[in-house]
């Protein structure tokens, strides 16, 4: 009997550590890495990124050249399951046990324009609200731009990669939903 309950306060001990592991992982801060060129020179193709989570969890809203990690399937709506689904769909523990590499739904984008903000494109200069913009953070002059002023919606977010020319983004996605925002970019390891 006394073996039993050893086995069973390991076997809670256990329960505790993993419940606390994933609620960290999915709730406070998560360890990536970016796939794809499209955030140079600010962050390179295969560096290992750390978000943070924080402010998702809270619903604090990102600001203008915030560098965020976004989920591109913004026809779907998230919910808190999906929170456990991708994690354990999406990670790189789960592509090493099954060499399955899957498509890359979470992409990293610099926050171009809040919500409210109308953004217009002139001769590769973008303007926020008729303001000229300064972004000293972009790898080279756009040569692809919307023919149109974009006013982003209320509740979400326009978001570009640094090298707008290797760029998969909202000027072809459209404005992110907030609630697709997964975390928020704190370091590059």
């Amino acid at each position: 009997m006394k073996i039993v309950k050893q086995i069973l306060e390991w076997v809670i001990h256990i329960a505790i550590c993993v419940a606390v592991a994933l609620s960290v992982v999915l709730f406070v801060a998560q360890f990536t890495y970016v796939e794809g060129h499209s955030m140079e020179p600010t962050l390179r193709d295969k560096d290992r990124i750390l978000i943070s989570k924080v402010q998702t969890t809270l619903g604090i809203q990102p600001k203008r050249g915030d560098i965020v990690v976004i989920d591109s399937r913004i026809y779907k709506t998230r919910n808190f399951i999906d929170l456990f689904k991708d994690y354990f769909r999406y990670n790189i523990i789960a592509y090493k046990i099954t060499g399955n590499k899957p498509d890359p739904v979470f992409l990293v984008k610099r926050v171009i324009g809040q919500p409210g903000d109308v953004l217009e494109f002139k001769d590769g200069q973008l303007y926020i609200n008729n303001e000229p913009v300064s972004e000293p953070y972009i790898r080279e002059k756009m040569v692809w731009f919307p023919n149109k002023v974009i006013t982003v919606p209320e509740g979400h977010v326009f978001v570009m990669g640094d090298n707008r020319n290797e760029s998969a983004d909202s000027r072809q996605m459209g404005s992110i939903p907030i609630s697709h925002i997964v975390g928020f970019y704190l370091l590059t390891f």
